[in-house]
C-alpha cells in the first residue's frame, strides 16, 4: 500500500472524463471525483470533460456542461447527432464518428479515461488509445448492458446480491479486467417484502404494467446509486495512489505487480462511507 509521502510526492492521475451527461447521475459522478479532488482526498486532475451532445440538444446536457465550467474544467462537445442525422447520405456515420473521437481524444494526452454516464458504445482503437475505465452497475461475472437490462436480470433470476465496479474498457462490452468492486445484498428486512409482492408475476408482466417505477426495482436502483460515485472515486484514488497498476497490455495487477484477477473488493471501505455520510 503506497505510504502517505510516497502519494503526495507522485504526480496527479490525469483524467479525459468523457460522458453523455444525460441527467443527475452523469452530474453527480463527476461532482464526486471534483470534490475529492478539490478536498485533497483523490491525487488527480480532470484535464477535459468531453460531451457527447452539443449545447442545446437537451436540457440536461447543457446542465452537465454547465456544471462542468462552473468546476473550471476544460469541456469539448462532440455531439452524435449531428454524426447520426446524416445517416442517408453517409451509411458509415458511426465509424466516422469514432474517427473524430479518437483524434479529439489523441490531441489531448492524459493517463486514463473514465466513462461516467457515456451512452455509447466506442471502438476498439478508443479504449485501446489509453487505460479506459468504466462504471458498471454488476458484480463482475454478472449481467452486462445498461443499468435497466441489468436490474430485471437480477429480478428476473431472482439475485440474492448485486454490486457495483470499476473495469477496463475492452472490445467486449462490460467484460473488461475488473479495477475495483463492491457488493451489496438485495435480500433482507428492507427488500423481502419487495419480492413477496412480484411472486408469481412474469418479467413482460411487470415490465408493462409498472416499469422502472416498480418498488423493487427502484430500490435495487437506488442502492446502487448510492454506492456509484463512491466506488467510482476509490478506484481511481487506488490508480491514483499506485496501488492498482494497469500495465500496457491491459493487465491490472497491485501495487507490487502481482496479477488482480478479479480486482479490489472495496465493499468494506464503500460501505463505511455510506455510514459516514
Amino acid at each position: 500500500m503506497a505510504t502517505d509521502d510516497a502519494t503526495a510526492s507522485r504526480p496527479p492521475l490525469r483524467i479525459g472524463w468523457l460522458s453523455t451527461g444525460r441527467g443527475p447521475g452523469s452530474r453527480g459522478l463527476l461532482a464526486a471525483a471534483h470534490k475529492a479532488i478539490d478536498d485533497g482526498g483523490l491525487n488527480a486532475s480532470i484535464d477535459y470533460v468531453l460531451c457527447t451532445r452539443a449545447r442545446g440538444e437537451a436540457e440536461g446536457s447543457d446542465l452537465f456542461l454547465d456544471q462542468a465550467e462552473s468546476h473550471g474544467l476544460t469541456t469539448v462537445s462532440l455531439s452524435l447527432r449531428d454524426y447520426r442525422q446524416h445517416r442517408a447520405q453517409n451509411p458509415s456515420w458511426r465509424d466516422r464518428y469514432n474517427a473524430d473521437l479518437l483524434s479529439v481524444i489523441q490531441d489531448r494526452p492524459v493517463d486514463a479515461l473514465v466513462f461516467a454516464g457515456l451512452m455509447l458504445i466506442v471502438s476498439e482503437d478508443i479504449v485501446n488509445a489509453y487505460p479506459t475505465l468504466n462504471l458498471h452497475p454488476a458484480l463482475p461475472g454478472g449481467p452486462v448492458g445498461a443499468w435497466q437490462d441489468v436490474i430485471w436480470e437480477l429480478i428476473a433470476t431472482q439475485a440474492e446480491e448485486t454490486g457495483v465496479m470499476v473495469q477496463l474498457s475492452t472490445a467486449e462490452v462490460d467484460r473488461g479486467p475488473v479495477i475495483a468492486w463492491c457488493r451489496f445484498a438485495i435480500r433482507g428486512p428492507e427488500f423481502d417484502s419487495l419480492w413477496d409482492d412480484i411472486a408469481g408475476q412474469s418479467l413482460d408482466t411487470l415490465r408493462q404494467k409498472h416499469g422502472e417505477e416498480h418498488p423493487l426495482f427502484a430500490r435495487i436502483r437506488r442502492e446502487g446509486l448510492r454506492r456509484e460515485a463512491l466506488t467510482l472515486v476509490e478506484a481511481l484514488r487506488q490508480i491514483a495512489d499506485d496501488n492498482v497498476r494497469i500495465g500496457d497490455d491491459r493487465v491490472v495487477t497491485d501495487g507490487n505487480g502481482q496479477p488482480l484477477q478479479n480486482g479490489l473488493d472495496i465493499t468494506d471501505r464503500i460501505e463505511a462511507l455510506i455510514r459516514e455520510s
